[in-house]
């Protein structure tokens, strides 16, 4: 059995295993650690002294994945018919479920931009012409039962059918626009330092684009959060706030990192103390 079929093979029997109500404990225990944890990691942030722009993007953007899990636990309850089926019910709770992930691929895209500093949304006018995708997919939101009614195909919940297609696809094109953007602008460093963030989200949000089910989601953004945060705590050790150059840890640090790859020879160390 060559890779491809075992992939296929292991992707079939999974959705067969979430097609059924079976997925439903596993599915909300998943949501609700992933949306403790989160909501963990915006307290601290909330706290921090740290407010630039990034950090502040970063907090609301957390904020915003907190209640994607809980919107994720409401889809299962009303799945599972825990909340009771009527048009009303699931058409509130998929449309604000489709909202809050648009908001958050919103807020990813946003951050990303923040944190390399591109000068995309460095003035109000761009602000708004990149938020005009996420203006759309709401107005296609709210318009959807007068639209549905209106032609007679209104059935309330709007899973598989073509506007939650076109809604979801908003929502993913802004981490990959983020992804290609750095790609033109930055050096290879910094695709790698800027580019992980954005893709591993929209990698994983196709794969819960196509199954819902599977709450491979919530683990994403929760792994991805929780990098971000080891990232940050790392600098604070490692450089100085204000001027933003290596410590004295960083610099053990650098050092270390430059004897263990050898070629010892070429290091020089310059040295000016300022009084």
């Amino acid at each position: 059995m060559n890779l491809a079929s075992s992939i296929s093979k292991i992707w079939n029997e999974s959705v067969f295993v979430f097609s059924s109500t079976g997925y439903s404990f596993f599915n909300i225990e998943a949501h609700v650690v992933c949306a403790i944890v989160l909501a963990l990691l915006f307290n601290r942030q909330q706290n921090s002294s740290d407010q630039t722009e990034a950090r502040v993007v970063w907090c609301r953007l957390l904020f915003v994945q907190v209640l994607y899990c809980l919107s994720g636990i409401t889809m299962v309850l009303l799945d599972i018919h825990i909340i009771p089926s009527s048009f009303t019910y699931e058409y509130i709770f998929t449309a604000l479920n489709f909202a809050v992930f648009n908001c958050m691929c919103w807020l990813i895209f946003t951050y990303t931009e923040s944190c390399c500093k591109t000068g995309l949304l460095d003035s109000f006018a761009s602000r708004i012409i990149t938020a005009v995708p996420l203006i759309i997919s709401m107005l296609i939101l709210v318009s959807y039962p007068l639209v549905s009614m209106y032609s007679g195909n209104y059935t309330g919940a709007m899973n598989g059918g073509t506007f939650s297609a076109v809604i979801l696809v908003i929502g993913l094109s802004y981490p990959f626009v983020a992804v290609i953007h750095i790609f033109f602008r930055k050096s290879a460093n910094e695709r790698n330092k800027f580019a992980v963030y954005p893709a591993f989200l929209f990698v994983f949000g196709v794969i819960q684009f196509l199954n819902w089910k599977m709450p491979v989601m919530c683990y994403a953004m929760m792994t991805a959060d929780i990098f971000v945060y080891i990232n940050y705590a790392d600098s604070l050790v490692s450089v100085d706030p204000l001027t933003k150059i290596p410590n004295r840890n960083g610099f053990i640090r650098y050092l270390s990192d430059r004897m263990k790859k050898g070629n010892v020879n070429h290091i020089y160390v310059f040295s000016v103390d300022i009084d």
